[in-house]
């Protein structure tokens, strides 16, 4: 949200279309902005107008990026996926999906439009342990 600053703060921002009015909601602030955000996606779930909304996140402290220096690898074991869910009001706090020491990004959605069994679909890219190559990974989770 401060693109030109120095360091600049990163945050997972949504807002919505209001169709009867034709205009955006003001925006909402997902994330903090004290960690590195990236990838967002959202989807609707169910016919209520609730959403689900995913991104990366790397919670490394200052601290621990500036000890992990130019050591990518460092940095990227301890990207996680998070997510927030809007139950018509307001968001969530971030909650993290995934907790590993393996790169995990760019999550997407799926789910079908009735929510049956209240089921969604979270796929993302989760590095391999020997940190060669990636792998898509399909996780299946349920909310309520």
């Amino acid at each position: 949200t401060t693109p030109e600053a120095l360091t600049p703060t990163m945050q997972v921002m949504a807002r919505f279309w209001i169709t009867p009015t034709n205009t955006w909601e003001a925006p909402m602030a997902v994330t903090d902005g004290s960690h590195a955000v990236m990838d967002p996606a959202a989807a609707f779930v169910g016919d209520n107008g609730h959403a689900l909304l995913v991104w990366s996140e790397n919670p490394m402290t200052e601290a621990e990026d500036t000890a992990a220096g130019d050591d990518l690898s460092a940095i990227l074991a301890r990207q996680e996926i998070y997510y927030a869910y809007w139950n018509g009001t307001t968001w969530s706090a971030p909650i993290r999906f995934t907790d590993d020491t393996l790169s995990d990004g760019r999550a997407a959605l799926a789910g079908d439009a009735l929510a049956r069994g209240g089921r969604r679909l979270v796929v993302c890219s989760h590095a391999r342990s020997s940190g060669a190559l990636s792998r898509s990974e399909a996780v299946e989770k349920c909310w309520s």
